[in-house]
C-alpha cells in the first residue's frame, strides 16, 4: 500500500496557519470569520482527514441546508486545480467506499465522513459524531449546534465554526463569546480575517466589487455588502433599508441601551395616528443637544381616551404633543377634530404639521430623520418595536433597475405560499391578482399591490393549536389579545384574535344551496356563495359528497345561501326546479325536500335548528350531522359583513385562536406582502388577524421633520437674538 502525506498535496496559507495549528495541536472549539474565497472549508476539509486517522470515529461536515452539501462541497472543483475538493482532501487511497447518495465516505482505517445539513440535525441516526465542522454557521439553525454541542462534551470531541458574517446574529454572538473564551480562559480560538488581512484580493478587485456594488444597490447599500462580504462587517446589509446605517452607528456608539426618563425635562410626544390600523408614539425627552427617546407604544383599534390614559398612567411631565393633518379631520361620532377631542382629554398642547403638497414629502421627511439621528438616543428595552420598525423601513426594490425605488414599503412579510382569504377563495398571496378584495378585521377591503417585500428573509414558523401554521418574518405582527405582536415574542398559549366568527346559521351544505334565500344581505349572499362555493371542494368535500350524494360540480354551481337569519328564510321549492334553473339539468339528489333539519318549511331556521336536533333526514340523529355543522362553522366567517352589520361586528364576536409554538427556521425564503389601504390588516387562512404595515417610521419622520427642525430654528433665532441682530 502506497504511503499517503496529509495533509494531502496541499498545505495552509500563511494567513490560514493560526487556525490551522490551533486545530492540530488538539485545539476543540474554534471559530473562524474570515471574507469571502478566503479557503475556509479547504482547511476544514484537510483538518478533518487527519483527525479522521488520528481517532476512529464519525465526522460531520454540517453546511446550512442539506440540498446545499452536493453542489457547495461533494461535486465543488478547486478552480485552480480542476480536482473536486472531497478528492483533494480525501484521497481514494484512504476510502474503503463511498456512497455518492448519502455523501459519505468510509475511510479504511475505520472512520466515516458525511455531510449534513443544519435544517435536519435531529434526523441523522445512528454512531455519534466525535468532530462536526459547521460551515456558513451564521445563516444555519442555531439549535443545531445546541443539540450536538453535549454529544461532543460527553466524548471529548471538537467543533469547528466556519463563516463569513451575515448581520448582527448568532454568528455575531458566538464570534463575540468565544473571542472573550480566547482572552480569559484559552477553550475557545477565534480568528477574524478580512479581504485586507489576506492576499486572496488585490487592491484595484476590491475597488471595482465596490463601485459596481454601489452601481447596482447606491451608496449606503452598496457599501453595506462589499463590508459584509469582504470586511465581516457584522452590521448586516439591506438593500433600501433607510435608517440601517444610522441605526447601527447609535449601536456602535452606544446610543442605544438605557435611557431613563430624567425628571426636570419635559416629554414631548410624536404620533402617527390610525384608525383602522395602527396608532404610534414616540416619547422624546431634549437635553441639551441630545434627543433621548424613551419610550414608545403602538396600539390599533383604540379611542383617543386609551391612548390619554397610556400618558397620565406614565409618570411623564409633557410638553408638546405632535401630531400629524390626520388631527385636523372631523369625527361623525364627536362632531370635533381629533386634536379637539384630545385636548379636551387633557392632551395639549398639539402641534399639527400640516401636509406638504411636495409628493416627494415622505422621502423628505426621512432624509431629514436620517440627518438627526446622530443626536438620537434611544432606550434599548421601551423603544424595542419602535427601533425594529424603523430597522426595516426601507424602499421598495425595483427589480426591473436593479435598485431601490422611490419609496418606502412596511417589511413585515408572509412567505409566498401563505394563503390568504380572499373574495375568490383562498389564495397563495405569491399567486394573487394585482388588486381585489380580501377579509380583514373591518370586513372585506380592497387590496393591492402582492409584491416580494425581501428576499431571503429570516423565517420563523408561527404553529396554532387548530394546525394551521405559517411562516413569516420574525417581526411580522400578530393582533393579540392584548394588542399588536411581533412573531418573535409569541409564547405557547398567546391568544390571536381572528376575524371569523361563529355561524348564526345553519349553513349546512346544499341544505342552503337547494332553495333561494329571501329577506337575506344580496351582496352579502352573492360575496359568501363566492367564497362557499370555491372552498366547498377543498375543505368540505367530503361532507358534500357523503351527506348530500350529488357530484362536486353541481355543487359548485349552486348560487343559493342563508346568512344571518335566525328565522326559516327557505321557501319550499323543489329540487327539480331548482336544479334545472341554475344548472340546467333535471338532476334530482333524491325524491322530496332532503335539504333542512325537518323537512317542514318551519324548521329551517337557526332557532329550530337548535332545538330540534334530533328531528330531520340531516339531524343529530344521523352522525353526519357534526361534520356538516363544522363545515357550517368554519365557512360562514368567509362570507364577510352584510349590509348594515357594524364594523366592529366581527371583531367583537370572534373566537380567539392559541397559539401552540413558534419556531426559528433554518432556511431563508422571498417574503411577499401587500398594502390594504384603510384597514392595514388582513387573515390568514385560519383567520388569525396579522398586519400589513408599520408606522414607527412614520412617527419619527413627525419628529424630524417638526420638532427638530422647528428646535434648530428656535435655536438659530436665539442666537441671533443673543448678539443683537434683527430676526425677521
Amino acid at each position: 500500500m502506497p504511503t499517503i502525506d496529509l495533509p494531502y498535496n496541499w498545505a495552509p496559507r500563511d494567513y490560514q496557519l493560526p487556525l490551522w495549528r490551533y486545530l492540530r495541536n488538539g485545539g476543540t472549539r474554534a471559530v473562524a470569520v474570515w471574507h469571502r474565497r478566503a479557503g475556509k472549508d479547504d482547511v476544514a476539509l484537510h483538518n478533518c482527514a487527519i483527525a479522521a486517522h488520528e481517532r476512529i470515529g464519525n465526522y460531520w461536515h454540517m453546511l446550512p441546508q442539506y440540498e446545499q452539501c452536493r453542489k457547495a462541497i461533494w461535486e465543488a472543483v478547486n478552480p485552480h486545480t480542476g480536482i473536486r475538493r472531497i478528492d483533494e482532501a480525501f484521497p481514494a487511497a484512504l476510502r474503503r467506499k463511498t456512497y455518492k447518495q448519502r455523501m459519505l465516505i468510509e475511510f479504511k482505517c475505520g472512520s466515516t465522513w458525511q455531510l449534513v445539513g443544519s435544517d435536519n440535525y435531529d434526523g441523522y441516526l445512528g454512531s455519534p459524531p466525535i468532530g462536526v465542522t459547521f460551515s456558513e454557521y451564521a445563516l444555519a439553525d442555531p439549535l443545531a449546534w445546541a443539540y450536538i454541542r453535549p454529544i461532543l462534551v460527553e466524548n471529548k470531541g471538537w467543533a469547528v465554526f466556519i463563516y463569513t458574517a451575515r448581520g448582527d446574529n448568532h454568528g455575531h454572538r458566538t464570534f463575540n463569546m468565544a473571542k472573550e473564551s480566547m482572552d480569559v480562559d484559552g477553550i475557545w480560538f477565534a480568528d477574524f480575517l478580512t479581504a485586507a488581512d489576506t492576499s486572496v484580493f488585490e487592491r484595484p478587485q476590491l475597488d471595482i466589487e465596490l463601485r459596481e456594488l454601489i452601481a447596482e444597490f447606491g451608496s449606503d447599500e452598496g457599501q453595506a455588502i462589499f463590508d459584509q462580504e469582504y470586511f465581516n462587517s457584522f452590521r448586516g446589509a439591506m438593500p433600501g433599508a433607510y435608517y440601517s446605517k444610522v441605526i447601527n452607528e447609535a449601536k456602535y456608539e452606544g446610543r442605544i441601551g438605557f435611557v431613563p426618563y430624567k425628571p426636570g425635562y419635559k416629554v414631548y410626544t410624536f404620533w402617527d395616528l390610525g384608525s383602522d390600523d395602527s396608532t404610534t408614539i414616540w416619547f422624546m425627552q431634549h437635553i441639551g443637544n441630545a434627543f433621548n427617546f424613551i419610550d414608545y407604544h403602538e396600539d390599533r383599534r383604540k379611542g383617543m381616551e386609551d391612548y390619554a390614559k397610556v400618558l397620565q398612567d406614565k409618570p411623564y411631565i409633557y410638553g408638546d404633543h405632535y401630531m400629524p393633518h390626520d388631527a385636523m379631520n372631523t369625527s361623525v361620532q364627536t362632531n370635533k377634530t381629533t386634536q379637539e377631542y384630545a385636548e379636551d382629554l387633557g392632551i395639549e398642547p398639539i402641534i399639527v404639521i400640516e401636509k406638504p403638497n411636495d409628493s416627494q414629502a415622505v422621502i423628505a421627511g426621512i432624509n431629514a430623520g436620517r440627518r438627526v439621528f446622530g443626536q438620537c438616543f434611544f432606550d434599548e428595552r421601551k423603544c424595542e418595536n419602535g427601533l425594529s420598525a424603523l430597522t426595516n423601513y426601507r424602499s421598495q426594490y425595483d427589480d426591473k433597475k436593479r435598485k431601490p425605488g422611490n419609496y418606502p414599503v412596511k417589511d413585515w412579510c408572509l412567505t409566498g405560499d401563505t394563503e390568504l382569504i380572499t373574495d375568490s377563495g383562498l389564495r397563495q398571496i405569491q399567486n394573487m391578482a394585482d388588486t381585489g378584495r380580501i377579509k380583514t378585521l373591518c370586513g372585506w377591503m380592497d387590496y393591492i399591490n402582492p409584491r416580494i417585500t425581501k428576499r431571503n428573509a429570516q423565517l420563523v414558523e408561527v404553529r396554532f393549536t387548530d394546525g394551521y401554521t405559517v411562516r413569516c418574518t420574525p417581526d411580522h405582527l400578530f393582533l393579540t389579545e392584548n394588542g399588536w405582536s411581533y412573531a418573535k415574542s409569541l409564547r405557547k398559549s398567546s391568544l390571536i384574535q381572528s376575524c371569523l366568527i361563529p355561524s348564526p346559521s345553519i349553513l349546512v351544505d346544499v341544505s342552503t344551496g337547494c332553495s333561494q334565500p329571501t329577506g337575506t344581505s344580496s351582496s352579502g349572499g352573492d360575496t359568501c356563495i363566492k367564497m362557499y362555493r370555491n372552498l366547498l371542494l377543498g375543505m368540505f368535500h367530503r361532507v358534500a359528497t357523503s351527506t348530500i350524494g350529488t357530484g362536486e360540480l353541481l355543487i359548485i354551481a349552486l348560487r343559493t345561501l342563508s346568512v344571518l337569519m335566525q328565522q326559516s328564510i327557505f321557501p319550499e321549492i323543489g329540487l327539480k326546479n331548482v336544479l334545472g334553473e341554475l344548472c340546467g339539468s333535471q338532476r334530482r339528489l333524491g325524491s322530496g325536500l332532503r335539504i333542512g333539519i325537518n323537512p317542514s318549511k318551519v324548521d329551517y331556521g337557526i332557532a329550530d335548528m337548535l332545538l330540534k336536533l334530533r328531528g330531520g333526514r340531516n339531524g343529530a340523529g344521523n352522525q353526519k350531522s357534526v361534520p356538516m355543522l363544522s363545515a357550517a362553522n368554519h365557512s360562514w366567517p368567509l362570507s364577510g359583513r352584510t349590509e348594515g352589520e357594524s364594523r366592529d361586528s366581527v371583531r367583537c364576536g370572534a373566537p380567539m385562536l392559541t397559539i401552540e409554538s413558534v419556531v426559528e427556521q433554518k432556511e431563508t425564503a422571498d417574503v411577499w406582502c401587500i398594502t390594504v389601504p384603510g384597514a392595514h390588516t388582513y387573515a390568514l387562512a385560519n383567520g388569525a388577524v396579522v398586519h400589513n404595515s408599520g408606522h414607527a417610521a412614520d412617527g419619527f419622520r413627525l419628529f424630524a421633520t417638526g420638532y427638530s427642525q422647528r428646535a434648530r430654528v428656535e435655536s438659530v433665532t436665539q442666537t441671533m437674538e443673543r448678539l443683537g441682530l434683527r430676526v425677521a
